[in-house]
């Protein structure tokens, strides 16, 4: 389910490290206060970007620092451009600081040494008074390839420039390149909250039905003596050896007459109960259910991926699923990864057993399905995508805030290439590609 989708994520997140040469890891995000970009960038980078006249190639002194700062300052300002809603918002630099990694990781980047190991984090904010409804980004500054390997002779072309975009509650992957510089992100309007499919409401009780028992007796006491009166009484010549038919046929009467009156006394309620999903409302039942619980990654604290996933889950499964689910992305943030899903497919879903647990009888049901899963992991500025394949059997129940699911057992997964949606011959390693 989720889990598993993480973990693929982790193990390509966990194989792969900071690019060498020229290095741009951008993260953006959209809300009510406007438009925020954080990025780290090597030295490498920043000798292809402005001119940085220093005393060492490979290092940047302290007192070195301010001018860097006043240059990357003059560049995003003159060369970046972020506009919203019609209106070209000036950055502010709210923070800025050179960071300086341990040598250990110096054999990380054989092409750029030390320029590649040294990176500054600057962080800038575009103000804005309410939510931006359209925000257009251009990026101005893409240094060479130097990674992609080429015919002997071939020039190296522009690299592409990748960034992480946060807003509205989903992530996205902006990608720049020198042809297509320039990408403009439009607003739904949605709240995270507003994202959530809804899930069919159970249905109430079917009605019992009262069996007027008292009635009916007398009814068929009734028509039982008519008849033996009827009987007893004989042809008109023997009227007077008929005395008891006619007290019979009278009595019965009597009884007939009565009956319709003891229509609500001495009844019996039958049926009633809890009302059983047919099998088209099962599937539409789990399948919102199943697709909100990925949108548990739109969150990042835990009380909110807690109650996302409440929302969709119930009992012990919930507290497991929390845990799996939150310690991977933990474990994410650490490394710097960030893994969200994009898209949730259904293949099949095949009900398989309907009926009621528990005392009193609680709505359940179980199924088999399969769905594809497409997400994408940013890891120091670069996007992979996956797509993966699961079958597994789950359980759903109704509780007391609605349909639920219960228990699940995986059985499959596969990963599948994300172009062609078959299984990749060879299989992908778990890794940087």
């Amino acid at each position: 389910m989720m889990l598993l989708w993480a973990l693929a994520c982790a193990s390509v997140a966990a194989g792969v490290h900071p690019q060498d040469g020229p290095h741009a890891d951008i993260r953006i995000s959209i809300d009510e206060s406007g438009v925020h970009i954080g990025m780290m960038i090597n030295l490498a980078f920043i000798d292809e970007t402005v001119v940085f006249p220093r005393e060492s190639s490979t290092a940047v002194a302290e007192f070195e620092e301010d001018l860097l700062r006043q240059l990357l300052t003059e560049f995003f300002e003159s060369r970046n451009v972020v506009e919203i809603d019609g209106v070209v918002v000036a950055p502010i630099v709210r923070e800025f600081e050179m960071i300086r990694p341990g040598l250990e990781n110096l054999p990380l980047f054989p092409l750029s040494g030390m320029r590649g190991l040294l990176r500054a984090r600057v962080d800038l904010e575009h103000p804005s008074k309410s939510m931006p409804k359209r925000v257009r980004f251009v990026w101005d500054s893409f240094p060479l390839d130097v990674l992609t390997e080429l015919p002997e002779g071939t020039p190296r072309p522009p690299m592409a420039i990748e960034a992480q975009l946060l807003a509205e509650g989903t992530v996205d992957i902006l990608r720049f390149t020198k042809q297509e510089p320039e990408i403009t992100w439009h607003g739904t309007g949605l709240t995270r909250e507003e994202r959530f499919l809804e899930v069919p409401k159970a249905e109430g009780p079917a009605a019992r039905v009262r069996f007027p028992v008292l009635s009916l007796g007398v009814a068929v006491g009734g028509l039982v003596l008519a008849l033996a009166g009827v009987q007893r009484r004989g042809p008109r010549e023997g009227r007077k050896r008929t005395a008891p038919g006619v007290v019979l046929l009278t009595f019965g009467a009597v009884l007939l007459g009565t009956a319709p009156l003891l229509r609500q006394v001495g009844t019996v309620s039958l049926g009633g109960g809890a009302r059983l999903p047919t099998e088209a409302e099962a599937r539409a039942i789990f399948e919102p259910l199943h697709a909100n619980i990925y949108s548990a990654f739109d969150y990042e604290e835990r009380g909110a991926i807690y109650d996302a996933l409440a929302r969709s889950v119930d009992g012990p499964l919930l507290e497991s699923l929390y845990d799996q689910i939150y310690t991977s992305l933990v474990m994410y943030e650490e490394g710097g990864a960030v893994s969200r899903v994009s898209a949730v497919r259904p293949m099949r879903v095949d009900i398989g057993s309907i009926g009621v647990v528990g005392e009193p009888g609680r709505p359940t049901f179980t199924l088999q399905a399969q769905w594809q899963v497409d997400g994408v992991v940013y890891h120091y500025g670069h996007s992979h995508r996956r797509t993966n394949e699961y079958v597994a059997e789950y359980s759903v129940g109704l509780t007391p805030q609605g349909w639920r699911i219960t228990g699940n057992r995986v059985l499959s997964q596969e990963r599948l290439d994300p172009q062609t949606g078959e299984k990749p011959r060879p299989v992908i390693p778990d890794g940087e590609i």
